[in-house]
């Protein structure tokens, strides 16, 4: 057996001891820090600093979950089928002092403002407290960045016409 000061002599047997060592301590250290199999357990995973990820094949959670905030830089599937969402808006547009609607027609109108929507999207929109009563909202498209075309019906046949005037809508724009 080789004691310190015989492998202190042979510089180059010295030399490749170290480097062997130095290697197998990089193997050891990142095979504790690197996982290739599937990972079983009865209790938690929790990590303290940085993420859990899947970034190939499918993250499943069974059972209830809790997130406290969810970001996907792909599409979202909600449930086992359906349509991908790849992306929502919501806020509000505004209609400009508008011209009036004879009574049982329908006139259409520019909402401007809806930050974020393009005409990619679904727009779904809900009428606020400053639509006047007897008008109703019957259709809703976007038309360009930023615009939902709305068709407004004057459901008041006791008016001969009835203006939205300046006005507020709520929008949920889904893609």
């Amino acid at each position: 057996m080789k004691t310190f000061s015989s492998l202190k002599q042979n510089k180059l047997t010295f030399s490749l001891s170290i480097i062997v060592a130095v290697f197998f301590v990089v193997s050891v250290a990142s095979a504790v820090t690197t996982i290739s199999t599937a990972i079983s357990t009865a209790g938690n995973i929790t990590t303290t600093a940085g993420n859990i990820e899947a970034t190939a094949g499918t993250l499943t959670v069974g059972g209830a979950s809790s997130l406290a905030a969810v970001t996907t830089s792909g599409t979202l599937t909600v449930g086992s089928s359906g349509t991908a969402v790849n992306s929502m808006v919501f806020g509000y547009c505004n209609i400009a002092n508008s011209a009036a609607i004879t009574a049982s027609t329908s006139a259409y109108f520019n909402c401007t403002g809806a930050t974020g929507l393009t005409n990619a999207y679904r727009v779904f929109v809900q009428a606020t407290s400053s639509m006047p009563a007897g008008l109703h909202v019957e259709a809703a498209s976007t038309t360009a960045d930023a615009t939902i075309n709305l068709r407004i019906y004057n459901a008041d046949a006791s008016a001969a016409t009835r203006a939205p005037g300046a006005i507020s809508l709520n929008f949920f724009g889904i893609r």
